[in-house]
């Protein structure tokens, strides 16, 4: 018993001398400091040891505020695209005017055409029937009425297609037709009564020398 505590005694003792020792070997060198003496120690692993169990902290960065050069041209770009926006409207709008307007008018000048289209459909009839009437009587010279009727539907048919004026024309007998063509220019009365139905160009021809 008191060997082994003599053993010990001994073990300790050179313990700490190999210990003063290497401080000394390390003050002289000037690496004799608190972290030198951690390591030597082994506080350096526990203090290793504690930070990998220990849970980090983790910091979070919030993004920095625009600065005041960005927030102004931010503020630029959105009036530039508002107004061109507006302007954009604005186009859209004259257009859409325009349009209505351009509708409009056609409308107006549709309904023109229609009215004119039924006095002239009115006329024509008038016209027409004054002609027959005139026709179909006897050789009596036409009033001064009835020739202003003539000269107007002879006008109506001069100003059609020489087949399309022949059509109409093919319905009425001889005589009307004699006096219609008389009441036009001698090139137009040629044109219409070479479409004449061949059946009827005789008679028509023959009048129109007689009323002459």
């Amino acid at each position: 018993m008191q060997g082994q505590m003599k053993w010990l005694i001994t073990g300790f003792a050179a313990l700490c001398a190999f210990g003063m020792f290497v401080l000394i070997i390390l003050f002289m060198q000037g690496r004799l400091n608190s972290e030198t003496l951690d390591s030597l120690f082994g506080k350096d692993e526990i203090a290793k040891q504690e930070t990998i169990t220990r849970p980090q902290k983790v910091n979070y960065s919030l993004p920095s505020p625009f600065s005041f050069a960005e927030v102004s041209r931010l503020s630029d770009e959105l009036k530039k695209v508002k107004r061109e926006y507006h302007e954009k409207l604005k186009s859209l709008e004259i257009e859409r005017k325009e349009l209505e307007r351009f509708r409009q008018d056609i409308e107006e000048r549709r309904l023109e055409v229609l009215k004119l289209m039924q006095k002239v459909s009115l006329l024509y009839g008038e016209i027409e029937k004054s002609a027959k009437k005139t026709a179909d009587g006897d050789d009596t010279p036409l009033t001064k009425q009835q020739v202003q009727n003539l000269k107007k539907l002879s006008k109506m048919f001069e100003g059609m297609q020489a087949e399309q004026a022949s059509q109409r024309l093919n319905k009425m007998k001889p005589k009307v037709i004699a006096r219609i063509l008389l009441s036009m220019s001698s090139r137009s009365a040629s044109k219409i009564l070479a479409s004449l139905n061949p059946d009827i160009v005789k008679d028509v021809t023959q009048l129109m020398q007689n009323v002459k």
